[in-house]
């Protein structure tokens, strides 16, 4: 096996301003990178941007691809140690080196400007993580932790493994879950990373256009901005947010809850889904979660639309109002967090107060609703039995 290489001399690494413009990208004159009300760096503009400006351009020789990542050094040697690994373990890999070692790729400037601590919850302390029992982001965090231990022990390449311990891997795996962005914006697979622009945090009701080539990635914000300039990352709820950035705000536009069915088959109980509860609305049940507890699978065709019956209203209500109970076991903790904001003093008591806040009012309110179609089933079985009384009484 062969010796990684020796870290370069140590010598002055250009801005990534800098960098970025060296090879062909733009950053608007005003913008600047500063620390963030959210608690992490962001992107602000000291004069006011008017609509249509162009913020930002990344050229296709600063972004970073699962590509890229196969061809280096280390993604050579993840292959030679398991040919079948997925290029997302060596994109992750890739990162790994890169802001152990900045200056053992080609995107020293990028690496050296990533944080050097995780703000997620994969990196909180035990107190802090015991502030989300029974909440489905714990279940996930201990099960992602399995996983990225395991991935380390038998995937990564021995002859780095000197270089790039646990820790070094499991932040490069928290960098690309907050930084990634879908490889489609530029016609290739997997994930890639958009160094500078990546800075920009997530405002929901922030609209911005994409504009994509093979050369260059752009964007462009369509309203006015004054002060931080931010990106939108789509409609997430508070887990999403969590997981993948350490943050999350006051009920998150998607916010939602997973659920898992059990299903028994020949083979035993069968886990399906997860399938998500959502506020309401049109979609606040999947239909899937209907079919599977009506006892038919996901994939049955139905004919004809049909309703839902009574007994999967039932088995539904009684399993939410179950996981309901923890948080309303915490609810005024939870409350008082979340009325106090920045001032709950450490924010991974304000955030968890807001995830539990979040996913506490999906659950209620889909409680609410299962009560009420139980009541129309009801009232339709009662009035129902007032016809068939009528019926026997003329017979007689």
């Amino acid at each position: 096996m062969s010796s990684p290489p020796s870290p370069k001399r140590p010598r002055p690494s250009p801005s990534l301003e800098t960098w970025i413009k060296s090879h062909g990208g733009y950053i608007h004159p005003s913008l600047s990178l500063l620390p963030s009300p959210l608690g992490s760096t962001g992107l602000f503009t000291s004069t006011p941007l008017p609509p249509s400006s162009k913020i930002i351009t990344v050229p296709s020789s600063c972004i970073i691809t699962e590509n890229v990542a196969r061809e280096s050094d280390i993604g050579k040697a993840c292959l030679a140690q398991n040919p079948n690994v997925d290029s997302k373990f060596i994109l992750q890999a890739f990162v790994a080196l890169g802001i152990t070692v900045p200056s053992l790729t080609n995107y020293e400037p990028y690496f050296s400007s990533l944080p050097k601590t995780d703000p997620t919850p994969y990196s909180w302390s035990p107190s802090h993580l015991s502030l989300l029992k029974s909440t489905n982001l714990l279940a996930s965090l201990l099960l992602l932790k399995s996983s990225l231990k395991k991935s380390y022990t038998t995937s990564f390449p021995s002859s780095y493994k000197s270089l790039i311990n646990l820790p070094q891997f499991e932040l490069s795996c928290s960098l690309i879950r907050s930084r990634s962005f879908p490889g489609h914006l530029i016609n290739v697979t997997g994930s890639i990373l958009l160094p500078y622009l990546d800075m920009a945090n997530h405002e929901h009701v922030c609209p911005v256009t994409w504009s994509c080539s093979e050369n260059e990635i752009c964007l462009v914000n369509e309203g006015k901005v004054v002060g931080e300039v931010f990106n939108n990352y789509g409609g997430k709820g508070g887990e999403s947010m969590l997981m993948c950035y350490g943050f999350c705000g006051e009920e998150m536009e998607g916010e939602m809850y997973g659920l898992e069915v059990g299903v028994r088959g020949e083979g035993g109980v069968r886990k399906m889904g997860p399938y998500y509860v959502r506020r309401r609305g049109e979609k606040q049940f999947p239909k899937e979660l209907w079919k599977v507890l009506d006892g038919g699978g996901e994939e049955e065709e139905e004919e004809e639309e049909e309703g839902v019956s009574a007994e999967a209203v039932e088995m539904l209500l009684e399993t939410l109002e179950k996981r309901l109970e923890p948080f309303e076991e915490t609810r005024e903790r939870d409350d008082e967090a979340r009325a106090k904001g920045s001032g709950a003093g450490e924010p991974e008591v304000l955030f968890a107060s807001r995830y539990r806040v979040g996913q506490r009012l999906v659950l209620e309110e889909a409680v609410e609703t299962l009560k009420e179609m139980l009541g129309t089933v009801d009232e339709y079985i009662d009035d129902v039995d007032d016809v068939d009384d009528k019926v026997s009484e003329n017979k007689v």
